[in-house]
């Protein structure tokens, strides 16, 4: 598979596919092009044209692919328009069940429209932000659609929930995977699923961002008994991690 999303802007390639896309309107539902969701239903102006592609995070979906089985429970926890969210839908299949949490407005609008124009019936989405405790905050959209975060300097006002006070409401059930990528919050989520962490030992797809955050996450999963791998890279030059609870 060719990994279209990587190539520059200012390529041959690469300026051919993002003239073809100028074409469309932003709100048109495109079949995906390539990969795994390949002949999905995307709305063309929803996140980077890697979505449309196919080849968003290439190595990623590879990783999450083999990772994810016929009636897992999921969750896509920052789930932005909801790529992960179909991807994983596919994969668990009717048996299965996806949770799909996402805070900002905009994306969780184009989640449920993404659902409905594949005709998705096994996920739950959740317009949440994932902390570690319920309540609210301030979030901010960040460059893009995908790059929001909290932050009380943000200009919208987000729920917030923790997976753990979720799981004991009887809102979600007991995940098998996590895919987890929240712009910085990645430790203060994980602070609100020890009781997952140390019962249910899913495995964790974890993009971090700095490395402090790395660090507190890492120091955190290993206490829970996880071991590290990266789907690009060493564990000490990446920012993705899988871990997983050690056999």
């Amino acid at each position: 598979m060719i990994n279209f999303s990587g190539i520059n802007a200012n390529s041959g390639i690469g300026s051919f596919l993002r003239k073809i896309a100028k074409f469309f309107p932003r709100n048109i539902p495109l079949p995906i092009l390539q990969g795994p969701l390949r002949g999905s239903r995307w709305i063309l102006g929803s996140g980077v044209l890697g979505y449309w592609l196919g080849s968003y995070e290439l190595e990623k979906q590879k990783v999450f692919t083999s990772l994810v089985k016929p009636g897992d429970v999921v969750f896509d926890v920052g789930a932005q328009a909801g790529f992960y969210t179909l991807l994983a839908a596919k994969l668990v299949g009717p048996a299965g069940k996806v949770f799909s949490f996402e805070p900002f407005p905009n994306n969780f609008d184009n989640i449920k429209k993404h659902l409905s124009l594949n005709g998705v019936e096994n996920v739950i989405a959740l317009k949440v932000a994932v902390a570690d405790k319920e309540g609210e905050a301030g979030f901010a959209t960040g460059e893009s659609t995908s790059t929001g975060y909290i932050s009380e300097s943000g200009g919208t006002r987000v729920k917030t929930e923790s997976l753990d006070g979720l799981l004991a409401a009887g809102k979600i059930l007991s995940p098998k995977i996590i895919k987890m990528d929240i712009e910085g919050a990645e430790f203060m989520a994980l602070s609100g699923a020890k009781n997952i962490l140390e019962k249910n030992k899913p495995t964790i797809l974890l993009a971090t961002h700095g490395a402090g955050v790395k660090k507190q996450c890492m120091d955190l999963l290993t206490l829970y008994g996880y071991e590290f791998s990266s789907p690009k890279g060493t564990v000490e030059d990446s920012d993705e991690l899988v871990a997983e609870p050690k056999r």
